[in-house]
């Protein structure tokens, strides 16, 4: 949920930063971790292999650009983490997974742009590290809409909750 994706993900994009905002609130009150993970490279962007398609997006996502900041509406605060990714996933090439593991967390709720990309990647991951998944519809978004729907309607249903933002802030009460 970065300045420059919700931008580009346009009028869908900036309709997922309220129900996220509500859900980060929901998370905070009931002491649940709350952790950012921003796609970010260094100058440069070394961590992008020249040879492969790679990210599209590497040059506006190095470290201090503009489109790189946490969307000012969701901006860490108190306890939050925040965990920088160099790929879709974000259990790739950080401490993400240490962090979950010593804090002894077993549930996760995804939320997120795109629902195609980072969000299924992030999903396919932690599902294979055996986290029990919520995925929040209304806290993810897609470029394609018919993607984002068959994600929800057969991949996420399958091996997740896949709710709506109240219905999860619910749960937490």
């Amino acid at each position: 949920m970065q300045e420059g994706v919700v931008a580009m993900c346009g009028a869908d994009g900036a309709a997922t930063v309220e129900p996220i905002a509500r859900a980060i609130a929901a998370a905070r009150a009931n002491g649940v971790m709350v952790i950012h993970v921003p796609l970010e490279y260094r100058t440069g962007s070394p961590e992008s292999n020249p040879r492969t398609r790679g990210n599209p997006f590497t040059r506006q996502f190095q470290q201090g650009m503009p489109a790189g900041r946490i969307h000012q509406a969701l901006t860490p605060a108190g306890d939050d983490l925040i965990v920088a990714s160099k790929r879709a996933s974000p259990f790739i090439g950080n401490d993400l997974e240490l962090l979950l593991r010593a804090q002894g967390v077993r549930r996760l709720a995804l939320a997120g742009l795109g629902t195609s990309g980072v969000v299924l990647a992030t999903f396919i991951a932690a599902a294979d590290l055996d986290y029990e998944l919520v995925v929040l519809r209304d806290g993810c978004a897609d470029p394609s809409p018919d993607l984002h729907r068959l994600l929800f309607e057969i991949v996420f249903s399958r091996r997740a909750e896949a709710i709506t933002v109240d219905e999860w802030a619910a749960t937490l009460a």
